[in-house]
């Protein structure tokens, strides 16, 4: 008699199974379980089918705001038997429809990125996802603020095997357009091999969402990148063109101990107008290398032919040198012309020199020109802006000049501003000196 009953029992046991899988694998009960476990994420018709192949309708993602990526049509198919293996087997990974409203909001006191190394670590040693696959990427216009809404279609794939084996592919291509880009990836224990192709015709969506069209940019975008080697000692080539712009960069990378070596040219070949600034040229060229953090070199930007409302400028030329986190700036404008009777008033060259110290919150500008010279400091600690600036005009014969008025003499001024629980207040001072003016002025005045 036991020994029919446990017949009977094991006879009757894959049926009590399936019922009792079947009754906690409803789409209703397992997006009920979703909510309670985790309350950012909502799902619609989450269910568990055969070999444990999850699919479901709907997923949202929410944060503080709302909604901020939806998903549709998801399915995965993976292999659940690979985890007791301590491995992570994913066939297939797709998506009918992703839907990127905005950018995530980050919570009050959430983690932060930390480091990606020790993420990369931290994951199974052996992953593989065969097939990556998204039929519509919506990208929309609250993503990137300025940019309308872009539709791209995602493939790829990735491979884990071991801790320094693997691959990764990753293809987006524009839906209804020409924009392109692909991503390729191998590893192991000689190093990194990755590069980057990408092209985007003239005004296409890179260009809106990156906001170069408004800067003028709206040329074919290419793009052609490649990393090689160790951690330790990657090499890094980069070549941009979009015209009437180009860019080249070449260095080498330390990750581990986050330093490097960069050197970087770029050439503004045609005209370009940015928010009614009409440039003719340009150059700028980096040398960069230490500590991500704080690098130290060289940054020299040089413009010509600048023109907006009137007001022109032949030639302006700025260098920036960065010591350890400690930036100083030198910069000249020569062919200043102002609209109006006075255009050449600050005539020849004006320099301008600024300083800020890696530890602190205080900039010092010193500006000359043949009107006199400008001394200021900038305080740029949160809660406490303010500006303090001398000027001096050791003579005031120009500016006498320009009011119609026959004087001369000198002036100097005490300028000041500070911003306070959301007001500017400002402060001005000063003394000047006639030695030849219209009237009483002299005698008022004195010299």
């Amino acid at each position: 008699m036991r020994i029919r009953r446990r017949r009977v029992f094991w006879l009757f046991l894959p049926l009590l199974l399936a019922v009792a899988v079947g009754v906690v694998t409803r789409p209703v009960v397992l997006d009920r379980v979703v909510a309670a476990i985790r309350p950012t994420v909502r799902t619609r018709g989450l269910a568990i089918g055969w070999g444990l192949r999850v699919t479901a309708r709907r997923i949202s993602l929410r944060d503080a705001t709302g909604v901020w990526l939806t998903v549709r049509g998801a399915r995965l198919d993976w292999s659940p038997l690979a985890l007791l293996r301590g491995a992570i087997r994913v066939r297939s990974l797709s998506a009918r429809a992703v839907a990127l409203a905005r950018m995530p909001v980050a919570a009050p006191g959430g983690p932060s990125g930390g480091d990606p190394l020790a993420t990369w670590r931290a994951l199974p040693a052996r992953i593989s996802i065969g097939t990556i696959a998204i039929g519509r990427l919506e990208i929309a216009a609250g993503a990137a603020p300025g940019a309308p809404a872009e539709m791209l279609r995602v493939a790829g794939a990735f491979l884990r095997d071991g801790a320094d084996h693997g691959s990764a592919r990753l293809t987006l291509r524009q839906l209804g357009g020409d924009a392109r880009a692909k991503l390729q990836a191998r590893w192991d224990p000689r190093g990194l091999d990755a590069g980057l192709n990408l092209f985007a015709p003239s005004g296409g969506p890179l260009q809106r969402l990156s906001g170069a069209d408004a800067a003028g940019l709206t040329g074919p975008l290419a793009v052609h990148a490649r990393i090689a080697g160790k951690l330790a000692a990657l090499a890094v080539t980069a070549r941009v063109t979009l015209p009437p712009g180009s860019a080249r960069l070449r260095g080498t990378l330390d990750l581990p101990a986050r330093r490097g070596r960069v050197r970087l040219h770029g050439a503004l070949t045609g005209k370009l107008t940015v928010a009614g600034l009409r440039v003719a040229g340009g150059q700028l060229s980096a040398r960069l290398h230490g500590a991500f953090a704080a690098p130290s070199g060289e940054v020299v930007l040089t413009a010509t032919g600048l023109r907006d409302a009137g007001a022109s400028l032949a030639r302006v030329r700025a260098r920036a040198r960065l010591t350890a986190g400690t930036i100083r700036l030198a910069g000249t404008a020569t062919g200043l012309r102002l609209p109006g009777p006075a255009g050449g008033l600050l005539g020849g060259t004006v320099r301008i020199r600024a300083r800020r110290a890696a530890s602190g919150s205080r900039v010092r500008v010193r500006l000359t020109s043949a009107l006199g010279a400008l001394r200021g400091v900038v305080s740029l600690a949160s809660g406490a802006e303010a500006v303090r600036a001398r000027l001096t005009l050791p003579d005031l014969t120009k500016l006498a000049a320009l009011a119609g008025v026959p004087a001369r003499g000198q002036a100097e001024l005490h300028l000041g501003a500070m911003l306070s629980a959301g007001a500017v207040r400002f402060r001005v001072g000063g003394a000047a000196r006639l030695t030849q003016g219209p009237g009483p002025t002299v005698a008022l005045l004195g010299p």
